[in-house]
């Protein structure tokens, strides 16, 4: 059973994370032999990720916080790197038993050991002879296209992907070998340290410990900027962009997502690490924070479509990822969604009905064969194409299952377009003025309506475009 957790019970976890991570940072940078706030820097993530799992089974009761401790004992396999936490610990939730006959987790198929060996050689040939040296360096995800058109760099990029640029997944187990760890206490929370102590480093991804090791060959690199979109995923990246920053070389990191400032979740309820870190400048969409009115003097630099909504028979629905915040995304919410989609795909209507996927989609509580029902439904499903002008422009109206970059993005373009909010994102304990004014004109709410039919209605994209600007920097 999910329970919901207040903003007290909520801070108080927060705070013991900090707390951890600090700890935690100074046993690896003593036995790695590393700067303390790099570690910090780069195990933020997991920390995060390892805690709310944990919190989540604690708050569920204490017949839940056993089997996962029988559980976590009988697992050998650790998560390769930082972009496969969500995925590894959702299969210790789903398939448990496919764990414990992999040394190496990866959920990315396409990365070959060999092609990353190759991959991680090529790296160190360049950095020796000096390929990568007086360049702009930069990190894409999928909305970095349109940052580095807004920071103006074309020339001199030597380029990281988030999902390709991951040099060091080879089919072994990078261990610290730390000695006991009975007498350290790393949080106010006794259940949290238990854990820590008996499972933290052992599921502590590869190539976190592998850039660490590695971060001591890029203190002769020179560059001229790094410049990102808030990868914090990127394990091998954030020690890269943490070792250049105490040179007070110029880094530039943009928001990622709409979700900064927006919602209540771990990730991004308080300040990112980037916007806390004074040697970065961090770029935030928003002019002023929806959550807490704070004014930033923010500027936009996602799409920008310049796409009218048509009037034609097709709506497109845009597919949530799967409930990936142990903590806070309610698993029954994505049931009933997917439930809803199915009970509409089978009502009469004028509209055709569309469903793309996330692009981040993989099977999750029997996914495929909810598609394939939606297929025997006559609902067309887009796997591959991504969301821009050309695409989007076919459809009457776009419904995104979350509060998505998309759903922003769409709403600036003119495009009618609605968002079923299933994790509730848009309820945040805070005041959120933005989201509270879009549900007010229909635009956000939590449910789907009984048939397609519901969502032709009349659509003024002036009146959005006016809530918007008072956050965002439409036209800049």
């Amino acid at each position: 059973m999910f329970k919901n957790i207040d903003e007290k019970e909520f801070n108080i976890i927060s705070k013991n994370i900090r707390l951890s991570n600090i700890n935690i940072a100074k046993i690896i940078s003593k036995k790695l032999n590393v700067s303390q706030d790099l570690v910090q820097y780069v195990i933020e993530f997991y920390t995060m990720k390892f805690i709310s799992f944990i919190k989540r089974f604690e708050i569920n009761g204490v017949s839940d916080l056993n089997k996962l401790d029988i559980t976590l004992d009988e697992i050998v396999s650790k998560p390769s790197n930082s972009c496969d936490l969500d995925f590894f610990f959702n299969t210790i939730i789903q398939n448990p038993n496919y764990l414990k006959n992999n040394k190496i987790f990866t959920r990315n198929k396409k990365l070959h050991p060999i092609n990353n060996l190759i991959r991680y050689y090529k790296f160190i040939f360049f950095f020796k002879f000096g390929i990568y040296k007086n360049k702009n360096i930069f990190s894409f995800t999928d909305i970095d296209n349109f940052f580095k058109k807004f920071l103006k760099i074309d020339k001199n990029i030597a380029e990281f992907r988030c999902f390709e640029w991951i040099p060091f997944q080879f089919k072994f187990i990078d261990k610290l070998n730390l000695s006991n760890l009975s007498n350290i206490k790393f949080c106010d929370d006794n259940i949290i340290n238990t854990f820590i102590k008996k499972y933290y480093f052992k599921f502590l991804p590869n190539t976190i410990i592998q850039s660490l090791r590695f971060s001591k060959k890029l203190k002769k690199l020179e560059f001229k900027s790094i410049n990102t979109c808030s990868q914090l995923y990127n394990d091998f990246f954030n020690v890269v962009l943490f070792s250049q920053v105490s040179k007070k070389l110029e880094c530039r990191v943009g928001q990622h997502g709409i979700d900064y400032g927006l919602k209540k979740n771990l990730k991004h309820y308080y300040k990112t690490k980037e916007e806390k870190n004074n040697s970065i400048k961090f770029y935030s969409w928003w002019k002023k924070k929806p959550n807490d009115g704070e004014y930033i003097n923010g500027r936009y630099f996602g799409r920008l479509f310049s796409t009218e909504a048509k009037q034609s028979n097709k709506i497109l629905f845009v597919m949530p990822l799967p409930p990936f915040d142990s903590l806070l995304d309610n698993p029954e919410n994505y049931k009933k969604f997917k439930k809803n989609l199915i009970n509409i795909s089978m009502s009469k209507s004028k509209f055709r009905m569309y469903l793309k996927l996330h692009h981040n989609y993989f099977d999750f509580d029997g996914d495929k064969n909810f598609i394939e029902v939606l297929r025997q439904n006559e609902v067309t499903i887009v796997e591959d194409l991504k969301i821009n002008d050309e695409f989007i422009a076919e459809f009457n109206t776009v419904v995104y299952g979350y509060l998505s970059t998309g759903f922003f993005e769409s709403l600036l373009s003119g495009i009618r377009t609605k968002c079923i909010d299933i994790y509730e994102e848009s309820n945040d304990w805070k005041s959120n003025k933005l989201t509270d004014q879009l549900k007010k004109k229909n635009l956000i709410s939590n449910n789907l309506p009984n048939d397609l039919d519901s969502f032709d209605e009349i659509y003024n994209s002036k009146d959005i475009n006016k809530i918007l600007s008072e956050y965002i920097n439409i036209n800049n």
